[in-house]
């Protein structure tokens, strides 16, 4: 850490003079890895090597393709025994007091940084000492939160670092003690961070060797004014997934109009009160292209009312490619007429998933039916350039169709196959139910076989009440 090529060797490695104000968040500008090794200084096991590496190592991997969280689980308890004064000495690096056995060679070592852009600016050696700073500092964050130890020191030099456009953190319930206080913390750092294009905070509890003090986090709202200074944010990952006294999210009015991708997962948060502001806010980030939200196993959260909101918010997202919702296990739902019409106007979208798992008192599903059937005439038909996707879950849930109960697709065309009808005409209820005597009319067509053979005229709202026609509840 006191010469001047192994510190521009590392420095080169770890991604400097790679940083663009226009690069777009997910995109690695990395050339390479770089992993620490020393030997232990404590008993047990003194003497022997103990790595600290750069992401994941092959086995890691493999665990963390079979069970998300685990291979970052397998890697902080890896690394736990690394010594914390080496990540201390890369903390207080200096570029500018590093050596070399010849000294001609730090003109050489100027005119290469000159050559590198930093931000769309020179680098510099203030540069250089920031960004192997910042490595440092995020390298060392989990394991400083493992060993009970502030975090404050570290998200300040990850602060200082202008070029820092991503910070991911993940999996970090089994090493929280205090997770308001992180939170806290967390949320003071973000306000030096506006130019970070990319978060990723997991914080949900998905083994058992996870700490069961994250279920004690009762509201998230102390991130709010670290987002709403996020200006340049793209892409935000919050998973809150096992926090079973979640009562409120308090930082959905923050969320930045900049996000592209939005992921949030808050399965298992039986005690959140109100989701509506979530949902209302959701419509206000128009240039989202991604969007997952996971409230799985919110029993007495969610209603009809919610997902009237969700699908007035759905409209307004006309750049979205990638859906996922998941509700499974959602007892108070009972029709999708708002949020299944809201579907059809998504004519970007090309990737849709769904899953109602366990809605046993959902009946309707009509609407969503006649959308995917849309859908699947436009962005959600496969082509070679952009191939479609599309996943329903209906297993154990209320809905059901020709008498049975209706099972998973994983193909629009099967879904609307098996669906057994086609709505020609879908009119909107906005002013309200119709008159008895001048019901507008649906009509309702076999598709099965990929032939039309029978059409009924049905009054809206009595499909399944003549002979003939399927079951949709």
């Amino acid at each position: 850490l006191r010469r001047t090529w192994c510190a521009l060797e590392m420095a080169v490695a770890t991604g400097l003079g790679e940083a663009r104000k226009d690069q777009k968040p997910n995109t690695s500008s990395r050339v390479g890895l770089l992993d620490l090794v020393t030997l232990r200084t404590e008993a047990p096991g003194a003497g022997l090597p103990v790595v600290l590496t750069d992401g994941l190592t092959e086995v890691e991997q493999e665990w963390e393709a079979k069970h998300e969280g685990m291979g970052h689980i397998g890697k902080t308890d890896r690394e736990k025994r690394f010594p914390l004064e080496v990540l201390n000495a890369g903390l207080a690096l200096d570029f500018a007091e590093t050596i070399t056995s010849v000294s001609s060679e730090r003109t050489w070592v100027h005119h290469f940084l000159g050559k590198l852009v930093m931000m769309d600016e020179p680098a510099t050696l203030q540069n250089v000492t920031e960004h192997l700073r910042s490595f440092f500092a995020g390298t060392a964050l989990v394991q400083a939160l493992k060993r009970q130890l502030s975090i404050a020191p570290y998200l300040s030099i990850i602060a200082a670092n202008v070029a820092q456009q991503e910070l991911k953190l993940p999996c970090l319930a089994h090493v929280l003690e205090e997770p308001e206080t992180f939170l806290s913390e967390l949320g003071t750092a973000l306000v030096k961070l506006s130019h970070l294009k990319a978060l990723n905070l997991d914080l949900g509890w998905r083994s058992i060797y996870a700490n069961g003090h994250i279920s004690n986090l009762l509201s998230a709202a102390s991130l709010g004014p670290g987002l709403q200074h996020l200006v340049c944010l793209q892409d935000f990952t919050l998973r809150l997934s096992g926090c079973c006294t979640l009562r409120l999210l308090g930082c959905a009015a923050a969320l930045p109009r900049t996000l592209r991708r939005l992921d949030l997962g808050l399965d298992g948060c039986e005690r959140l009160q109100d989701a509506t502001e979530l949902l209302r806010g959701i419509g206000d980030l128009v240039q989202l292209t991604s969007l997952r939200l996971s409230m799985s196993g919110c029993k007495g959260l969610l209603v009809d009312s919610d997902l009237v909101l969700l699908g007035k918010s759905l409209r307004q997202l006309q750049e979205l490619q990638h859906l996922s919702l998941n509700f499974s296990g959602t007892k108070r739902l009972f029709y999708l007429i708002e949020l299944g019409r809201s579907i059809r106007y998504l004519r970007q979208l090309h990737e849709f998933h769904l899953d109602l798992t366990l809605c046993i008192n959902l009946s309707d599903i009509a609407h969503l039916g006649n959308s995917v059937r849309i859908l699947l005439e436009g962005p959600l038909r496969s082509s070679e350039d952009v191939p479609g996707s599309f996943s329903l879950k209906l297993d154990k849930s209320g809905v059901r169709i020709n008498r049975e109960k209706v099972v998973g697709y994983d193909s629009a065309g099967a879904f609307v196959k098996a669906l057994g009808i086609r709505a020609l005409s879908d009119p909107e209820d906005d002013e309200g139910p119709p008159v008895e005597k001048e019901r507008p009319c649906v009509w309702l067509t076999h598709v099965q076989e990929m032939a039309m053979k029978r059409s009924f005229k049905v009054p809206l709202g009595c499909q399944g009440m003549h002979k003939g026609c399927p079951r949709l509840y």
